[in-house]
């Protein structure tokens, strides 16, 4: 299933440039498992900038744990599903509760856990700007970090 997922997410993003890339990371930050790094390094090495390309990707991500925030936001309403959380789930709980924003900064710059953080402030119904900035920051940071290493690396590759 992952190799599908990677082939789908390489020839789309390589028919759509940029804007597959976009969409390629929102459905990646969403509960779906896509190696968006490993797919939007091939769009720098197809010429993007990687600049650009951070940009495109963190808001996209940030779209995609939006949706994550609101399945979160969904799945609490149903009721006391404490029980039945996944332990990742309810530690994430106690990192928003104790840090906040912090909290979601940090993971915004790692690529695990974000999903549980994500799923977490959707649940406790954390104030929806004071998720998504410190996730769009936090990718910003991350994906702009990832793709300028990645392009230098990929020109010494050329040479």
């Amino acid at each position: 299933m992952l190799d599908f997922l990677l082939e789908w997410g390489a020839k789309f993003v390589q028919s759509y440039g940029t804007i597959g890339l976009f969409i390629v990371m929102i459905i990646g930050s969403s509960p779906i498992p896509i190696p968006v790094e490993v797919i939007a390094l091939g769009v720098i090495f197809l010429g993007s900038p990687p600049l650009i390309t951070a940009v495109f990707a963190s808001i996209g991500a940030t779209i995609g744990a939006w949706l994550s925030y609101l399945i979160g936001q969904g799945i609490f309403k149903i009721g006391n599903i404490n029980k039945k959380q996944p332990l990742k789930v309810n530690y994430a709980k106690k990192w928003l509760n104790k840090y906040g924003i912090i909290s979601v900064f940090f993971f915004a710059l790692f690529p695990i856990g974000f999903d549980a953080i994500a799923l977490a402030a959707g649940g406790v119904r954390m104030n929806v700007l004071k998720f998504l900035l410190p996730t769009l920051l936090g990718r910003f940071i991350r994906y702009n970090l990832i793709f300028h290493l990645g392009g230098g690396f990929i020109e010494l590759m050329r040479q």
